[in-house]
């Protein structure tokens, strides 16, 4: 039987979660931008089922929810580091604080 390609080698750890196996040899994880889409889908479909292991769902479906719900859920870690590094820099300012926090831009500052 030939050998199956990395991202089709799943595995389940010593503490019961599923992963997809890196490409052996490869430090840093796929270097392909095809295999590290597939890989980030495979985490994405695998960290839903972690919260809610009695899911089942068509592939639309998986794709309208399970998927876009990883990439929303990554897009607002990524807009929190970005509203910040903008605070820090001067550009925005906060007003509030906690979930009440909200940013605008700074007085006087040209966007």
């Amino acid at each position: 039987m030939p050998p199956l390609p990395a991202l089709a080698c799943a595995l389940l750890s010593t503490d019961g979660t599923a992963g997809i196996m890196e490409n052996p040899g490869n430090a840093d994880g796929p270097r392909d931008p095809t295999e590290r889409r597939s890989r980030e889908i495979a985490d994405s479909v695998l960290d839903y089922l972690r919260e809610c292991p009695h899911a089942m769902d068509t592939v639309d479906g998986i794709a309208d929810w399970w998927i876009v719900r990883a990439r929303v859920r990554t897009d607002m870690i990524l807009l929190t580091q970005v509203l910040e590094q903008l605070t820090s820099t001067g550009v925005l300012e906060q007003v509030g604080s906690g979930d009440a926090r909200r940013y605008r831009l700074k007085p006087g500052v040209q966007p």
